[in-house]
């Protein structure tokens, strides 16, 4: 037989880095991303806020994901930074079984070696 079986009977999550330099678009593009995979293609969504630099990102994510109808993975006491964040988001969204995580990352052009190793 070559029908190769799953390995697990669990959805797969399907995780998104976005990346970008600052003022491109990055949190919108995600919030309509959000919307889109959410009413079009009926997936469960989780938006990861791990811009912990910009002020008010994690707010302007929160609000776009309110505006989709999709839950967001926030900063708080424990999960403070940009690594803890997504640590947090990810173990909510394989706990919970989304199909999706949208991660907001803090502007950064992809060349930038330092940077991009950060994530």
């Amino acid at each position: 037989e070559d029908d190769p079986k799953p390995l697990s009977s669990k959805k797969q999550l399907t995780v998104h880095f976005i990346m970008g330099a600052n003022g491109m678009g990055k949190t919108t593009t995600i919030g309509k991303l959000a919307h889109r995979l959410k009413a079009e293609a009926g997936q469960k969504v989780l938006l990861a806020a791990c811009d912990t630099f910009r002020a008010g990102a994690v707010a302007q994510l929160e609000r776009w994901g309110e505006r989709a109808d999709v839950d967001c993975f926030s900063p708080n006491e424990t999960t403070n930074g940009p690594s803890a964040v997504l640590y947090g988001a990810l173990d909510k969204a394989i706990t919970e079984e989304y199909d999706v995580l949208l991660v907001d990352t803090s502007g950064r052009l992809s060349n930038n070696d330092a940077l991009t190793a950060e994530l």
